[in-house]
């Protein structure tokens, strides 16, 4: 049994918060790593599952935490002005100028309050899409091949929504679509001598817009958006060592090129009707990630030892 400390796939900041408590206790278990992850929003290299997998839940809970915070302040500030704006010009239609001159000084300091906290709380666009998928099966290699079992990953958390990401953009029927696309990670890795796997995950995001006409004449600006993750699999195996089995060579599961024996093979995965940012449910990430390890494991299941 592997003694990891155990990180939800995915989840909320008031989750986090009551779990962990600020994203100054995540920080103090940060290495050096976790915390370029953090501030570049990037990484490369080879690291062993184990370091990965702490890597890649830290970073996203700290950034999560921060982000949180930083709403919250915003949100609990905005409300406290809007309120104390009222009663500004409650008291000041009444002739309370000397009440109406202190709130309107409190709302100044408080905007200034919020803009010093921001940026206290400052964060990086961290945006670890998908990231119930990539920490389910970082710990899923992790329960096959051991913690030290070492591999290489490119790992970029930046935001797709960014115009040089921008791959296609087309009208359907009234609405305006732009679709994002970046490579979410690479990873490669060994199993032994005679294996060799490839997996990388092609995250894309399709924006919608358009104008909606009410019954009463006006027009209101409209925007949908939703995010499709394509994941690439590769596997070699050794062809001195291993046979695809009858079924499989049967059906071309495997291809022999070059003395290995190839596999290749595609995973849409989506949900539905969420957005970016919305609340994935417990249920829709289980759903996923059973999908998804299923869909690793088809190759093995067709190969056998010579």
């Amino acid at each position: 049994m592997l003694k990891l400390k155990q990180y939800p796939l995915r989840t909320d900041y008031y989750e986090v918060k009551k779990e962990f408590g600020n994203h100054n206790a995540i920080k103090r278990e940060c290495n050096e790593k976790d915390l370029q992850l953090i501030d570049d929003c990037k990484i490369e290299g080879r690291f062993s599952l184990e370091e990965l997998y702490y890597m890649i839940n830290r970073s996203s809970l700290y950034n999560l935490m921060v982000q949180g915070k930083r709403e919250n302040i915003t949100a609990y500030g905005s409300i406290t002005s809007i309120v104390l704006v009222i009663l500004l010009f409650v008291f000041g239609m009444n002739g309370e100028e000397g009440i109406a001159f202190i709130l309107g000084v409190t709302v100044v300091f408080i905007f200034v309050g919020i803009i010093i906290a921001r940026g206290i709380y400052n964060h990086s666009d961290f945006d670890m899409n998908n990231q119930e998928i990539l920490k389910g099966m970082i710990y899923a290699l992790l329960q096959d091949f051991g913690p030290k079992h070492k591999v290489n990953i490119n790992l970029d958390c930046t935001p797709v929504r960014e115009r040089r990401r921008i791959v296609d953009t087309y009208k359907k029927g009234t609405r305006n679509v732009k679709v994002y696309k970046k490579i979410l990670f690479t990873l490669k890795f060994t199993i032994g001598d005679h294996t060799k796997v490839f997996l990388q995950d092609d995250h894309f995001l399709r924006e919608q817009n358009w104008t909606k006409r009410s019954a009463s004449g006006k027009s209101k600006a409209k925007s949908k958006s939703n995010t499709v993750d394509r994941i690439i699999y590769k596997i070699l195996f050794d062809g001195q060592y291993y046979d695809a089995t009858a079924t499989a060579q049967k059906n071309n599961f495997f291809t022999l090129k070059e003395g290995m024996w190839e596999h290749k093979n595609k995973l849409k995965i989506q949900t539905a009707g969420k957005a970016p940012g919305a609340k994935v449910t417990p249920s829709d990430t289980k759903g996923e990630l059973d999908k998804f390890l299923g869909f690793l494991q088809q190759p093995f299941l067709q190969i056998k030892k010579k």
